[in-house]
């Protein structure tokens, strides 16, 4: 049985990648701020944490390895948040929790990951969250371009260093 760690878990496209693992056998760790909000199947564990954050992070992935026996085969970032607003109407408080729900997110989940998978000397899947506003222009997203733009290069920094080991990184835009 495969077995994925979710972040984000509570939003509307983890709850559908789920649904579609749940039906094809897998094994599932749901991490969320949210908790409360979830429910989880005999097959499942549902995991209160930020991953906006290096010690949230950590504690989703270990809580997940203990629940499956292992480091999971696969991780799923699907925290994130998205802000469409001008760059003029845009607060220094609305842009830094773009960051955080997206970069943050995207960067402590991955380095809590490929961490323990080169600690154990094993390959495994990473996938990340993008947009296509970060290769496109389009008006009013300049703070989730930006969040996503860096994602994008994430996934190519992490292929590069991680590839001797069978780390798969990708981004889904």
């Amino acid at each position: 049985m495969k077995t994925c760690l979710i972040t984000g878990a509570s939003g509307g496209v983890a709850a559908a990648l789920s649904a579609n693992l749940r039906a094809d056998g897998w094994k599932l760790a749901l991490a969320t701020r949210n908790a409360d909000k979830m429910a989880a199947s005999s097959s499942e564990k549902i995991i209160a944490a930020d991953v906006s954050s290096e010690a949230g992070a950590e504690l989703a992935l270990q809580q997940a390895a203990d629940f499956f026996g292992a480091i999971p085969d696969a991780v799923v970032n699907c925290a994130g948040a998205i802000l469409i607003a001008p760059i003029a109407r845009t607060t220094e408080a609305q842009y830094r929790t773009c960051l955080s729900a997206n970069l943050d997110t995207a960067f402590f989940t991955s380095k809590a990951y490929a961490t323990a998978l080169q600690k154990n000397k094993q390959g495994g899947s990473l996938v990340l969250f993008s947009s296509v506003a970060a290769a496109m222009g389009v008006s009013n997203h300049a703070a989730i371009a930006i969040a996503k733009g860096g994602i994008e290069a994430l996934v190519r920094s992490l292929a590069a260093d991680f590839s001797t080991i069978g780390l798969r990184v990708n981004a889904i835009a």
